[in-house]
């Protein structure tokens, strides 16, 4: 019986670490301009019950060659949006996943190379609403 509990507890805090959001475009390794203006398209990724929404970040930071070690920090780098986040389930889409554009413009000072884009999550979880956040990324290219 302890054993079930604790396989419980268990599966239960790693399912509440599962992201709930994705970032949906760019892809990975797209490249953009500096100065240029970028469409982040961040769904919220289906599920039997989410955390309600509050907000996100977007943010853009130069990595060099490891962009890896930068995401491990949780850092999201320079904000290029905050506010906002009401994700819509697209008519006639088949999908039941809700997305919601931004378009964001990338620094025009921003160093050419790799760069992880971040998308830090604010949201209320669970009957009793606790605050959580998360925090995605993807790499794209600068030039």
């Amino acid at each position: 019986m302890k054993f079930a509990l604790v396989f419980l507890a268990l599966a239960g805090s790693a399912l509440a670490q599962s992201p709930s959001i994705a970032i949906f475009a760019p892809s990975a390794n797209t490249t953009v301009a500096a100065g240029s203006n970028l469409v982040v398209d961040i769904e919220k990724l289906p599920g039997l019950s989410g955390p309600s929404d509050v907000s996100v970040v977007i943010g853009l930071r130069t990595c060099g060659a490891d962009c890896q070690a930068i995401a491990a920090t949780g850092s999201v780098g320079a904000p290029l949006y905050k506010g906002d986040y009401s994700p819509q389930v697209v008519p006639g889409s088949g999908s039941t996943a809700a997305f919601q554009n931004y378009t964001v413009q990338v620094p025009a000072t921003m160093p050419k190379g790799p760069a992880l884009l971040a998308v830090g999550h604010f949201f209320l979880a669970g009957a009793a609403l606790t605050p959580g956040s998360e925090t995605v990324y993807t790499t794209v290219i600068v030039q």
